[in-house]
């Protein structure tokens, strides 16, 4: 009988042979899907270690969170995720024995910045802020105000259709070659004409001409009241780099009471629907600018050090002075008001007889009627400019004005404008009326370019924490990155190695 012991025994070292290279492969196979796991848990650690390292400043003031320029020039994103490696998988005694990591790459393979899509996740991070703002009761009470201005543009062009009318008239009605020339508010006939005109002692037109050529802002300005001489000045404002949100130019309008053309050509595009239709996609935008930023009638922070005073004046404009800025802002709703107190005006009894009496004088013995008419149109535009500037007054010292003007809330007189106007007077004050904000959100809501006033945005928030921050360049802060990594594991049995890789995008 043969003796099978020795096979037996091969049989057996052979499948112990089998069971422990299973083993061991099972064991070097967990170690390898372990290292995979440990790999991008520590991608996750490391983003969380480096996006901790946002712009404090820009987050506190602006609620905005950008990884800090400085920390990105000084350390290096790549070189800190790489740190944290070595400190949590690869740099430790008994981790070693059986995780042996080796890093073998760790390189960004994308940056996010700011204007990344059209400033899109600047937008989005707004929007989320603002979730936790009450933005309704403002946006349905300024619904209100401009429902009532709704008609405002038809109440202009029909205006306008009288202006027409009366210029065609005069000009229809005039026997001879008679020109009709007001420069500096008199009128004139022809220099061999025999007859005398008469002067008034106060012609309205003069002096509201003559107030506005002394500096506007001079005579809006409230008692009490100084302007701001702060500046902008940078080359690398972000605004300039962006496209499609370089700074909108301001519609200059002439201040002219000499003709009816040239009354006709002051008339403002108030824009009043486009901003009601943009309330729904806009307000919420609006809603951060009122409450991030300073204007004329809302001072910043004490403790927060800002390089214009009049931060949404600039976001409308985009001047370089506050005192530009605020120029154009008062120019805007002057111009606004003189549309509405204009119409009225024309209706108003009392003061087309007032302006009436003044024209006859003006025109002298021989005016024509049609003359008249057209002197009367203009004294009452003077009047209704005049009545606007102490509207801007009383917006300006802190009062809000009647929506609509009638007769209870008109504050000037056509005899006395020269000396209402010089008293430093502000007109009627409502308390349903419009302040000085209303009109900066209806003119943000009517921005034909809607996408300018985050240009502004960044440019005040760089220049401002540059104050104190001088590197500070918020085009190079980081919204976010992508990271790509390779870590080699050795196997416990055998001289074999597993590259294990691993890529992750991170953002706020």
């Amino acid at each position: 009988m043969r003796d099978n012991r020795g096979s037996i025994s091969m049989f057996v070292a052979l499948i112990l042979l089998v069971v422990l290279s299973s083993i061991f492969l099972l064991i070097d196979g967990v170690r390898i899907v372990y290292g995979s796991t440990k790999l991008k848990q520590t991608i996750v650690g490391a983003n969380e270690h480096v996006l901790a390292n946002y712009h404090r400043e820009l987050q506190q003031r602006y609620h905005l969170f950008l990884l800090d320029p400085a920390f990105i020039a000084e350390k290096g994103i790549s070189e800190e995720i790489q740190s944290y490696f070595e400190k949590s998988i690869c740099n430790s005694k008994e981790k070693n024995i059986f995780y042996p990591f080796q890093i073998q790459t760790i390189s960004i393979v994308k940056e996010v910045y700011p204007d990344e899509d059209n400033l899109a996740l600047i937008k989005h991070q707004i929007r989320e802020y603002m979730k936790y703002k009450q933005t309704v009761e403002w946006t349905n009470e300024l619904t209100g105000k401009m429902t009532i201005l709704k008609d405002k543009d038809r109440q202009e062009e029909e205006t306008k259709n009288l202006l027409e009318q009366q210029q065609k008239d005069m000009e229809s009605q005039l026997e001879e070659d008679t020109v009709l020339n007001l420069d500096e508010g008199e009128m004139r006939e022809e220099e061999n004409s025999e007859n005398v005109i008469e002067k008034v002692q106060e012609d309205p037109r003069q002096i509201v001409m003559e107030i506005v050529n002394g500096g506007i802002l001079r005579a809006v300005l409230p008692s009490g009241k100084s302007i701001s001489s702060r500046t902008i000045i940078s080359n690398s404002l972000p605004s300039t780099e962006l496209k499609n949100m370089q700074e909108q130019e301001g519609m200059a309008k002439i201040i002219d009471f000499s003709g009816l053309d040239m009354i006709k050509n002051m008339f403002s595009d108030s824009r009043i629907t486009e901003a009601m239709s943009n309330m729904a996609t806009e307000s919420t935008t609006i809603s951060y600018i009122m409450d991030s930023f300073s204007n004329f009638s809302k001072k910043s922070d004490k403790n927060q050090a800002t390089k214009l005073n009049y931060e949404i004046e600039y976001i409308i404009h985009g001047g370089k002075t506050d005192k530009e800025n605020l120029e154009n802002i008062v120019n805007r709703i002057l111009l606004f008001r003189f549309g509405t107190n204009f119409s009225y005006a024309l209706t108003d009894a009392s003061l087309n007889a007032q302006a009436l009496s003044i024209a006859a004088s003006i025109a002298g013995l021989m005016g024509l009627p049609p003359i008249i008419t057209a002197l009367k149109t203009m004294i009452l535009a003077a009047v209704s400019y005049g009545e606007a500037i102490l509207d801007v007054r009383s917006l300006l010292s802190g009062n809000k004005i009647p929506i609509l003007k009638n007769a209870s809330n008109w504050t000037i007189s056509v005899e006395r404008i020269g000396q209402i106007l010089n008293s430093k007077t502000v007109a009627t004050s409502d308390k349903n009326g419009m302040d000085y904000e209303d009109f900066l959100k209806i003119f943000l809501l009517s921005q034909s370019n809607k996408e300018a006033k985050y240009g502004k945005m960044l440019d005040l928030m760089q220049e401002n924490i540059k104050i104190k921050d001088k590197s500070f360049d918020i085009m190079e802060a980081l919204f976010g990155y992508e990271v790509y990594c390779e870590i080699k594991l050795s196997t416990l049995f055998g001289n074999g190695t597993k590259i294990l890789k691993a890529n992750r995008s991170c953002s706020y």
